[in-house]
């Protein structure tokens, strides 16, 4: 029945099973408090990444430090780490896996930038680690990788569809929007 309640929660509890008795241990506590924790290291960096998208001043600074603070006690991780079931142990993983997958997508956005594949790579790894974790939150990570694809591959390609498309998905992709995410 664990794996009802995502797989990659379950492959979280598979070092336990000899050590402990899950059916009578429980151990989601843990596993919410590890998953907040790394959503807000998460939206920390995604922060710290959109933060080097504008022009150095003293409002970047102060702006960056109120983001920081709003990401570490407000949103749906703070909410969903005191509740006590193993669904939203599921919940905040997800939130967790868009949460690192903004903080890698960022750089990416960058007027310029050219991402490594490395970079990409990461991308495919917590997109695929979130649809083991959460199916419909999966889904819609690999629907923006593939968007970011299709912007880099359409950039290295002429014609009046690459240039559309490449202004579409770069106007749904600008830094400003995805600052009300983080």
């Amino acid at each position: 029945t664990y794996a009802y309640f995502g797989i990659f929660p379950a492959l979280l509890r598979l070092p336990l099973v000899p050590f402990l008795d899950l059916a009578t241990v429980s151990v989601e506590g843990w596993s919410r408090l590890l998953a907040a924790i790394a959503a807000a290291a998460g939206l920390c960096a995604a922060v710290l990444a959109l933060a080097r998208c504008m022009p150095d001043c003293q409002a970047r600074s102060t702006l960056q430090a109120i983001l920081v603070v709003a990401v570490l006690f407000s949103g749906p991780g703070v909410m969903l780490a005191v509740r006590s079931d193993v669904y939203t142990e599921t919940i905040l993983w997800a939130w967790t896996f868009c949460a690192w997958f903004l903080a890698l997508l960022v750089p990416v956005l960058r007027a310029g930038s050219t991402p490594g594949a490395a970079r990409l790579c990461g991308l495919a790894a917590v997109a695929g680690c979130c649809l083991l974790t959460r199916a419909s939150t999966g889904f819609g990570l690999l629907f923006a990788l593939a968007g970011v694809m299709l912007v880099l591959l359409t950039g290295r390609t002429a014609g009046p569809f690459a240039a559309r498309a490449r202004q579409g998905f770069a106007a749904a992709l600008r830094p400003e929007f995805l600052l009300p995410v983080a």
